[in-house]
Parts: structure tokens; sequence; C-alpha cells
């Protein structure tokens, strides 16, 4: 069976599994039994039948959020004379602890445990996970936590290709004359920035495509003589792939905080609800947690039951596919004149050696016209969307990463953080569908 059946089935099964609990879900649990047995039946190997398919999904797993939690209150009563709002929640509720939902609930430490289980590396001890309403919002957690472990003189260090959000937000949180900007790929100058703070993604968002080498930014961390909160973005390659380098055993002057949008991969391109989820090394979970809870950024209890459960098995499947159909892209786009194509799985990118040591190269394909305007980046966009309209081919423009279909994006500058560049997003789309994508593709990028 194909992944991509693979991964509905998944949904479906999971969907059903979470339902049959439930009082009063006796119709949707049908539907998704009916949704099954379409896929059984007919297997659809044509991405854009098999696409309708996956949105008839899409649109179940929104009545799947809602069911999950319809008979909740944000604030449960944890004791009553007589009428009861708990609804399945009875014997769930504790006074003080999870009776007002900002701060936590049942389903979303749930998910969190899965996560834990499905994903993190156990280091010393039972690693803890905390969900957020998004990635951002992680981010904004970890940078508070920071700022309460900082010193009274200190510099934080950021790396140069960071998501332009994730550097905006740093710069609205920190004065500009305590961030020192570095690269990266080459982390020696950390040695001189003695930083109290390192803020960089694993894999860059921008047209480098940068790959970070954490290995090489934990040993000039551990050679400082102060502690030192390491925060690492791994939206781009999922926790899936990070791996904890050998210095994070011993660097004992180092703590890490990892974090990750949960819109992009963890909902195997739903693209259903927004949220995010931290977890850390060597920090109290405690800290995390009073953070987020005065910060009021915890997952809202119906996005935590719209996302789907962690697998690691579907999700490294998953992952892989698209994977390779962006490596694919890179390879036939690569040699075309007039476009500067990123991509860590080619072996010109500078980034190569080390992606390939984390095992992992990313799912799209950073593409650049030196000196183009932002009129040429959209004008090339509409016309890969026209051409594959002519030619019949399954093909969106629009932003987010990892959904079924490949698509194609290009930001509207206004960011002094942001660099601009056309990225193409790979789908799941089989390796005689993708022939005829990059077919398009290429037709039109030779042209510009």
């Amino acid at each position: 069976m194909d992944v991509q059946n693979q991964i509905l089935l998944y949904l479906v099964d999971d969907a059903a599994q979470k339902l049959r609990k439930k009082r009063n879900a006796s119709q949707l649990v049908r539907e998704f039994q009916t949704l099954r047995e379409c896929v059984q039946r007919n297997e659809p190997a044509d991405i854009g039948a098999w696409h309708g398919v996956f949105q008839h999904c899409h649109v179940l797993y929104g009545q799947l959020g809602g069911t999950l939690t319809a008979d909740h209150w944000q604030s449960p009563a944890f004791d009553a004379s007589y009428a009861n709002e708990v609804g399945d929640e009875q014997g769930k509720i504790l006074a003080n602890i999870n009776d007002y939902k900002r701060d936590q609930h049942p389903v979303g430490i749930a998910y969190e445990k899965a996560y834990v289980r499905e994903y993190i590396p156990r280091l010393f001890g039972a690693p803890t996970a905390f969900a957020t309403t998004s990635g951002m919002a992680a981010l904004t957690v970890a940078a508070l936590v920071v700022r309460q472990r900082l010193p009274d003189t200190y510099r934080i260090a950021v790396g140069r290709h960071s998501y332009f959000e994730n550097q905006e937000l740093l710069h609205m949180m920190f004065p500009d004359d305590r961030i020192t900007i570095f690269d990266e790929a080459s982390p020696a100058a950390l040695a001189d920035i003695a930083p109290h703070a390192i803020f960089f993604d694993l894999l860059a968002n921008d047209p480098s495509m940068t790959v970070a080498d954490v290995s090489r930014i934990y040993a000039f961390a551990g050679k400082l003589r102060h502690h030192v909160d390491m925060v690492i973005d791994t939206t781009c390659v999922s926790m899936e792939h990070f791996r904890m380098p050998a210095h994070a055993y011993l660097a004992r002057n180092v703590s890490l905080m990892a974090y990750e949008s949960l819109n992009k991969f963890h909902q195997f391109g739903l693209d259903r609800t927004t949220g995010g989820i931290l977890w850390a090394h060597g920090i109290p979970a405690d800290t995390i947690y009073r953070v987020r809870d005065h910060a009021g950024v915890n997952i809202s209890e119906a996005a935590a039951a719209t996302m789907p459960s962690p697998n690691k098995k579907v999700h490294a499947g998953y992952l892989q596919r698209l994977a390779t159909n962006a490596a694919e892209i890179a390879r036939a786009i690569s040699s075309l004149p007039h476009v500067r194509a990123s991509y860590p799985g080619l072996a010109s990118h500078a980034g190569f050696r080390t992606a390939k040591r984390i095992g992992y190269t990313g799912a799209f394909v950073a593409i650049e016209f030196p000196g183009a305007s932002y009129r040429t980046y959209r004008a090339v966009m509409q016309s890969v969307v026209r051409e594959a309209k002519k030619s019949h081919v399954p093909l969106l423009a629009g932003s987010t990463f990892g959904t079924p279909v490949t698509r194609v994006y290009t930001w509207s500058p206004r960011s002094p953080f942001e660099n601009i560049f056309l990225r193409i997003s790979p789908g799941l789309e089989s390796p005689e569908e993708m022939v005829r994508v990059i077919d398009v593709l290429t037709r039109v990028l030779a042209s510009v």
C-alpha cells in the first residue's frame, strides 16, 4: 500500500479509536468507517482523486475536535450539589489543578505524553513536553524562560538564518544591543560572543536553507565559563530527525529547549489547526509550566483533540516521501540557467554533509532569481499554477509545507529580517506523478 493511503487509513483509525468511548458520536463514527471502506475499496492512486478523499477526511477531523470536546467546559466545575457540568470528564477535574483549561487539560496532557513517547530521546530522566497555541507561542515561552535565567549583563546570539518571525519576536523581547548575529554553519564566532543564550533554527526556512551544525555549536557553548541556554527551532525538519549530539551529555553548563510548530508535519498534511510544542533538557519542567501558564498560551482543548495522535512509524514514512520528492525537484531545477536552487540534499549545498549526518535534508526547495524583484517572484508563482492547470497537474499556490499536493509560495516582503525567495513544497505524489509536477516547474522556471 502506498504511503498516501497508509497515512489516510492511520488518520481514520486514530479518529475511530478516540471516538470509541464518546457517547452520541455514532454518526461521525459511521462517516469515518465509510471513508475507510472507500480507501480500501478504491485505493485511489491518482493524487487528484486521492486529494478529494483526503479533503473529506480534513472536514471530518474538524468535526472530530468539536465532537470530542462538545460536552466539556472551559472552566468545568469540580464539585456540584446537583447539576453537573463536567460531561465525560467526571472524576478528571481537580480543584485548582485543571479546572481552568487555559492552564492545562487532560486532552492536551495526553497529546504531550504521546509526543514524548514517540519522538523525544530519553536523556537524564523522563523529558516533559509542553503544547502551546502555535510554534511562535512555543518560542515566546522559551524566550520568557531564558529572560528569567539571564544575568544582569548578558549577550544573546541569534542565528543569521533564523525564521524571520523568530528574529522579529526576539528583537521585541530583548534590546538590540544585547543581540549578536552569528552564522549557524560556522559557529566559531560564539567563542568571542560568549553568549548566555543561543537561538537558532536547525534548518533555515529561507533562501539558503542553512543547516545548523548543532554539534559544533554545543562544543563552543560547552567551553564557556558561564551557563548557556540553547533554544532550537526544529520545525523544518521535525523532532523526528533531531539528534542530540554527544556534547549534550557532557556540557553541564548548557541547557536545551527545542520546539516546533504542530501546524506542519504533525498533522500529516491535514493543516487543520494551529499548535506548537516545546521540551527541555536541563531546565526544570515547573519553570516552563509556570511561564506557559502565566503567558496564557496553552494549546486549546479543541485544537489538541483535533491533532492526530503522534506515531513515529507513520510519521517517518510521510517525511521520507516528502524528502524524496523534494530531492527530485531540486536535482531537476539545479541546472537551470538564471535559477539558484537551495536544498541540503544536493552535494553542492554548503550544509550537505551536516544534513547527511542528522539524517534529513528537508521537505521543500528554496529558489532564488538573483537580482529579481518581488513582482518577478509572484509572476513566476502565478505562471507555475497556470501551466499546471493547462497540463492538468494538481498544484497549489499557498503557504505552509508538508501538505498532500505540491505547493509554490513566495512571501510579500514586510520585515527587515525577511528575504524573498520562491518555496516549492512537494506533496505526497507518487514517483510517476512527480515527473509531471517537475515537468511543469522546469518549463516555467527555464523561461524566467
